[in-house]
């Protein structure tokens, strides 16, 4: 006898003749289509019109470097401190002012230091080595291998359109980021192919060959620029408003004088004169705020190798593709209990650097490598040292053999705690002829590159704001607190993210009622986010801008983003 039982077939027609029919469906797929679209579109808007504008100096940039078209905003703009912040900040016054004096303490840094010099000097050391005496004892990181990044060098262009002859004359030139990097020991693929033009340039030089050509440029192209050699003692009240400075007091060789200035731009570095006693000897002690302070006790030996020119095709061989510039970077991922970076750079000058970094090393006192037999122990015992490239080891056995040839010398440093000064809280109204910039304000780790693009982003957002106050009006009483509330969620992000990752290296000393134990789940997302856009190249090459100051960090917390980081964190 046949079975009675209902069979459980059910095909796709019989579902849709099961739906409602008739123009329903039609009108729920457009009505979703136009909402997804205009959700899509108001995104669009947001990302231009507010995300861009506040997050980014990217608007911004394109007025650098253009004249002023109703005259000046005073007589004289004060810069104090030469160094990178310190030029960047004179350039971009002498469109506003009628002269910019750059003070710096240094003799070295004014304009008669407008070339490298042909070596540095070196003096011995324990193990047959020899260390090099920077010509800037004041910068810490003066002889060390950099990367500008690329608002770096958009930068430089607008202020300097005509600087490719400057390039040219130091062999140096901006070029595509192509380094091989790896974040703790996995490989961070290039999100740009080698010849996209969209790659955004960088110039990987020394400190001391990028503060040289700035300081080229502002002498040869800025006339109105001029430099003092002196230390700014005091901020001078202005007698007759109290409410801003008349000038500095200067002490030089000759003798105390004082500079009479319109504005007043600080930019002293670590030193951070404003904060600690130039605002309050001048009776602003009111406005001081509260500064945030860190120590990841990072310290770093860099051992440099200058390649004689009959060894240099031998060396661009051995490296991949023929990179110059920062060739390798292994950064520690501090979930796996691995504190230190290891770098290798190839710059100017043919010089072949190899640092390394320690988080804790201060505390530590670890040995510092220097020698090419430290370097490759170091190599070799990095965590997940079995996936650092090969060429690596065969550039060491070069080293090895020519090394008396390539007469090596070493530079060590001690990064010191890291700062962030939140002069947008500030209690009482601040002199409203007077910035702090660069790291007088906000203080870096440096082994992330940004510290310079920090001091590009100040100058870029000063010039901006400089840019709405016409010149018959003058300097308002509220410039330093509208330019600090435009700073900072500029800053913040490159603040909170170096001092979230440094947490996570128990050596480091945290701030003042912080533990390392903050930013975890922070933290944690960073990692699955740069290990998701491993093998994405969209949500890659967006963690790359953003890192870079090219992009807000909005970009990165979109719906696809967010997936793509979620299912890496589960699938880890």
């Amino acid at each position: 006898m046949a079975s009675t039982t209902p069979t459980a077939t059910f095909s796709m027609n019989q579902l849709t003749s099961a739906l409602p029919t008739g123009g329903f469906w039609q009108t729920a797929l457009i009505s979703a289509a136009v909402f997804s679209l205009g959700v899509y579109v108001a995104a669009q808007v947001a990302r231009k019109y507010i995300f861009v504008p506040k997050y980014t100096i990217m608007d911004d940039l394109p007025n650098l470097g253009k004249e002023r078209t109703d005259g000046s905003l005073g007589f004289r703009a004060i810069v104090c401190g030469g160094s990178v912040g310190g030029l960047f900040a004179a350039a971009m016054c002498s469109y506003h002012f009628d002269s910019v004096l750059i003070i710096e303490p240094e003799a070295s840094a004014n304009e008669t230091n407008v070339e490298m010099p042909k070596s540095h000097e070196l003096r011995p050391v324990s193990g047959g080595l020899s260390r090099a005496i920077p010509l800037r004892t004041r910068v810490v990181q003066y002889l060390a291998s950099h990367v500008f990044l690329p608002p770096c060098v958009l930068a430089m262009r607008q202020f300097f359109p005509k600087m490719d002859d400057d390039l040219a004359h130091f062999g140096i030139t901006p070029i595509p980021n192509r380094l091989q990097g790896y974040y703790g020991a996995k490989a961070l693929d290039n999100v740009y192919e080698p010849d996209d033009p969209e790659c955004p340039k960088i110039l990987p030089v020394t400190r001391s060959m990028f503060e040289t050509l700035l300081r080229r440029l502002v002498f040869k192209y800025r006339a109105n620029v001029t430099f003092m050699n002196g230390t700014v003692e005091k901020f001078v009240p202005s007698p007759e408003d109290p409410t801003r400075l008349s000038g500095v007091s200067v002490r030089t060789a000759q003798g105390e004088k004082v500079e009479k200035a319109s504005f007043i731009v600080d930019s002293t570095g670590v030193g951070q004169l404003s904060y600690n006693k130039l605002l309050r000897n001048a009776g602003f002690g009111a406005a001081i705020p509260t500064r945030i302070e860190y120590d990841p006790h990072l310290t770093y030996a860099q051992s440099v190798w200058t390649i004689p020119e009959e060894h240099v095709n031998t060396v661009v061989n051995i490296l991949p593709s023929g990179m110059k510039g920062t060739l390798y970077v292994n950064l520690p991922n501090w979930d796996t209990g691995e504190d230190r970076a290891i770098y290798f750079s190839f710059f100017e000058r043919s010089q072949l650097c190899i640092a390394v970094g320690s988080w804790g090393g201060a505390v530590n006192g670890n040995d510092k490598p220097h020698t090419v037999a430290e370097l490759r122990e170091v190599v070799k015992s990095l965590y997940g040292s079995e996936n650092t490239p090969g060429w690596t080891y065969e550039l060491l056995d070069f080293l090895e053999e020519h090394n008396d040839e390539c007469k090596p010398w070493v530079y060590d440093a001690n990064a010191g705690k890291m700062s962030n000064i939140l002069f947008h809280e500030a209690p009482a109204p601040l002199p409203s002829n007077w910035i702090a910039i660069g790291d007088a304000v906000t203080k870096l780790n440096p082994v992330y590159g940004q510290g310079t693009v920090k001091a590009v982003i100040d100058t870029t957002t000063l010039d901006s704001i400089l840019r709405t106050i016409p010149s018959q009006q003058g300097l308002p009483a509220d410039l330093p607190k509208t330019f600090y509330v435009k700073r900072f969620p500029r800053i913040e992000f490159l603040w909170e993210g170096t001092k979230t990752t440094d947490y996570g290296f128990g050596q480091t000393t945290p701030a003042k009622g912080e533990t390392n134990a903050d930013g975890l789940f922070e933290r944690k997302l960073g990692l699955h986010l740069i290990f998701a856009g491993r093998n994405d190249l969209s949500l890659g090459r967006t963690f790359y801008r953003v890192q870079s100051c090219l992009a807000p960090k909005t970009d990165l917390v979109t719906p696809a983003n967010i997936a793509k980081v979620a299912w890496n964190w589960i699938k880890e």
